[in-house]
Parts: C-alpha cells; sequence; structure tokens
C-alpha cells in the first residue's frame, strides 16, 4: 500500500518549497509520490523547485492555462498512481506519522472509503493552536448509512473537508466539470462506494499565518459568500437527506423525515455560524452583516454578544470605498459619536470630528462618513465629491433601510 500528497499551486513557489522541505524532512514508512500541479501563471517555480530535482517521489504537472482551484485539485487528484491520496495545500504541512497509523488503519478496512479527522489551525508567528473539526472518539459510518451520517455531523459539527481517501473511491466520487470540492455530493458519493472513518488525532496542518507574513485569507470564509457555493451545500445536503429516506433499512415515517431533514439543516446553520465569527473576528463586518441576515432567515441569531454590527459594517464599507480613491489619506466620520463608541469598545482605531472647523483641515485628503442631514453643512466647507452617507450605505447594506438604526446585530 502507498501514498500519494496531491498538491495544488498557485503563484507561491517560496511557500511550496517550505511545504516540500517539511514533508521531506519526515519518515515515511509508506511508499511515497508528491505529485505538485502548478497553476499558470508560474513564474519563480522552476528557481523555487530546483533544489527537489533529484528527488525521485516528486512529480511535477503544469497547467497549459490558468484554471481555477477546484479544477487544479481535481487535475493533480486525477494524477494519483499509489492506492491512497490526500490533497495538500501548498502552504499547508502533514504529520507523517499520524498519516502512517491511519493508513495502517485503512488497510485493516479495506471497505473504507475516507478517512476523516480533526484539523491543526496553526499560528506559526506566536505557535498558538486551534483545534478545528472536533471527533470525541473514534467513529465508523457503514456503507449506504445516510441517515447515520447525518445524525453523526449534526450531533459533533463536523463538517467533512480534508480527508485521506482510497483513491479508486475519490476517483469515482469526483463529478466531472463539478470543480467544487467542499460540498456534500462527494461526500455522498464516497459512503456510497464504502464506509466512512471519522479519527481523533489530526494529521493536517492548516497554516493560518506563516512567521514574519500576513494571515492568509480564510478561504471557507470566503466561499460561504458566494450564493452558487451555498446552493451547492445545501444541494448537496439534500442528496444525503434523498438517500437516508431510500435506505431500505430505515423506517420511513413523517418523524423520520423531520428528523433527517432538521440535522441537514443544523449541519447548514453550524457553516454560517462558523464562517459568520471567522468574517467578524477579521474585521469583515459588511460581509458577517449579510451572513448574520442569512442566520435570521432560519431564525438563528448569530450571537447575542455582538451589537452594533450594522455600524460596523457601514464604516468597513466606507473604507472599501476609501481604498478604492487612492489621493486620500483616512475616513473621516463627522458627527457620529455612537459610531465612535462603538469602535471604541470594539478597540479599532476611527478618526471622528465634531464641527466644520475641524473638517477644514482635513479638506482634500479625507473621505467623509456623515448623516444626509449634516450633508450640506459638511459640503459647504469640504465639497460634495468626498461625501458619503450612512444613509447610502445602510441602504447598500440592508436593503429598505435608511439608517443603522438599532445597535443590535
Amino acid at each position: 500500500m502507498s501514498l500519494t500528497i496531491a498538491i495544488p499551486s498557485y503563484q507561491r513557489p517560496a511557500l511550496l518549497a517550505r511545504t516540500l522541505n517539511s514533508l521531506f524532512a519526515q519518515s515515511w514508512r509508506s511508499p511515497l509520490e508528491i505529485v505538485v500541479c502548478i497553476n499558470q501563471p508560474d513564474d519563480g517555480y522552476d528557481e523555487a523547485l530546483a533544489p527537489f530535482a533529484g528527488r525521485p517521489e516528486l512529480r511535477l504537472v503544469r497547467q497549459t492555462r490558468h484554471t481555477s482551484g477546484g479544477e487544479q485539485l481535481f487535475a493533480v487528484l486525477a494524477q494519483a498512481r499509489h492506492d491512497f491520496v490526500i490533497g495538500l495545500g501548498d502552504d499547508d504541512e502533514l504529520d507523517a506519522a499520524v498519516v502512517e497509523d491511519y493508513l495502517d488503519a485503512m488497510r485493516q478496512c479495506p471497505w473504507a472509503s475516507a478517512l476523516y479527522a480533526p484539523i491543526h489551525y496553526i499560528n506559526r508567528a506566536n505557535n498558538e493552536v486551534f483545534i478545528y473539526n472536533h471527533v470525541p472518539e473514534v467513529h465508523q459510518i457503514g456503507r449506504g448509512d445516510f441517515s447515520g451520517l447525518l445524525d453523526y455531523l449534526a450531533s459533533t459539527s463536523h463538517w467533512p473537508e480534508l480527508g485521506l481517501y482510497r483513491r479508486d473511491a475519490i476517483r469515482r466520487a469526483l463529478i466531472p466539470g463539478e470543480y467544487s470540492f467542499y460540498e456534500f455530493n462527494k461526500l455522498a458519493h464516497l459512503l456510497t462506494h464504502g464506509e466512512i472513518i471519522f479519527a481523533r488525532r489530526a494529521f493536517y496542518h492548516f497554516i493560518v499565518t506563516h512567521a514574519g507574513e500576513p494571515e492568509r485569507v480564510n478561504l471557507g470564509s470566503t466561499l460561504v459568500m458566494q450564493p452558487a457555493y451555498l446552493e451547492r451545500v445545501r444541494g448537496g445536503l439534500d442528496l444525503l437527506v434523498d438517500r437516508a429516506l431510500l435506505q431500505p433499512d430505515l423506517n420511513v415515517n413523517e418523524n423520520t423525515w423531520l428528523r433527517l431533514t432538521e440535522a441537514a439543516r443544523k449541519i447548514y446553520l453550524t457553516r454560517l455560524g462558523e464562517c459568520f465569527h471567522n468574517l467578524f473576528n477579521a474585521g469583515r463586518y459588511a460581509d458577517a452583516l449579510e451572513l448574520a441576515a442569512r442566520l435570521r432567515a432560519q431564525l438563528v441569531r448569530p450571537d447575542d454578544r455582538i451589537a452594533g454590527l450594522d455600524h460596523l459594517a457601514v464604516v468597513e464599507l466606507a473604507r472599501r470605498i476609501l481604498a478604492g480613491r487612492s489621493w486620500l489619506e483616512e475616513l473621516v466620520l463627522y458627527r457620529q459619536a455612537e459610531l465612535a463608541r462603538i469602535h471604541a469598545v470594539m478597540k479599532r482605531h476611527v478618526t471622528t470630528i465634531d464641527s466644520t472647523d475641524e473638517a477644514g483641515t482635513w479638506r482634500g485628503r479625507a473621505l467623509f462618513l456623515c448623516a444626509e442631514a449634516d450633508r450640506p453643512a459638511l459640503a459647504s466647507v469640504v465639497g460634495d465629491e468626498d461625501i458619503i452617507s450612512i444613509e447610502d450605505l445602510t441602504e447598500h447594506l440592508l436593503p429598505g433601510s435608511r439608517s443603522a438604526g438599532s445597535t443590535e446585530a
């Protein structure tokens, strides 16, 4: 039995080299191949990968055109030659000892098509580790037990993403032309072909921040803002429910249907809730406000402790506008004591002024945010072109509203 590590890479040759060094520095008992699929443009990769030219385990595949991340991952998985395969981010790491233990477990369970485990989110700048997808104890879902899978995911809040796969099973689970890897269609196909194991020890290390480098974008939070992604998630969960209702050993009645659909709803809301907090903690308040609205549409409050989200979102949206006006230096809030108070509580800096005399000192250097009623007086001093009103931004964030309203999220 042998292992393929499949790595898609795009415009990060130095980080890829770091990842390869981490893999080669560890001891692997199983025969190993590492397949790297390089997206276009591929500048800098020849130099970064030159030190690995003599490694027989390494195989490079270069795309002839630029492709999406999902399509690239599918392409590299299709190149796998060995019995088992792991998809690895080009700046992430694996724990070889844990992977080898799991390979032994899957060899002893020939019907297993996939194994999922917790993920360590690691900040190399301060060595903090956050455990995602906690597994309380080893659990095995029998082949075709879609009802059991839904119940397990709902009860543990587990979101299967990064796994160890039997090569033939993952190839059958990948739908040609459908390059989204994170929805539940793949999981449904994997369970159709074999069993799924949930194990306790993490083998995948997701590097959130490398030492001396900025935090990378949370892909999950970015994806969840895309309506097409949400529809795929819902479609995948609907597929799991449909297959569960067709299980021959399941006594299907109204209570069964309600239990399964509620499990699917809980799984979906778990994802939205996680991404809401990721976006909020990252200061992406406008996106967080949209997710808060989606959660409330499902009769869920994202967090009673988060207040003033609509106010925070207005200022964040104003900062986005400021970023597009390179000749301006600062966002200035005019006569907005409540916005200033909320930002002070959140320990986020804002510049505030209360008089037109102060505004005059910022003329030509600042983007001004004010209430619509204060706009004429402010415009008489600084001109109208660099003023945006809170009402206009609130209308963009919350259609049908003309003010930031309550401080309640």
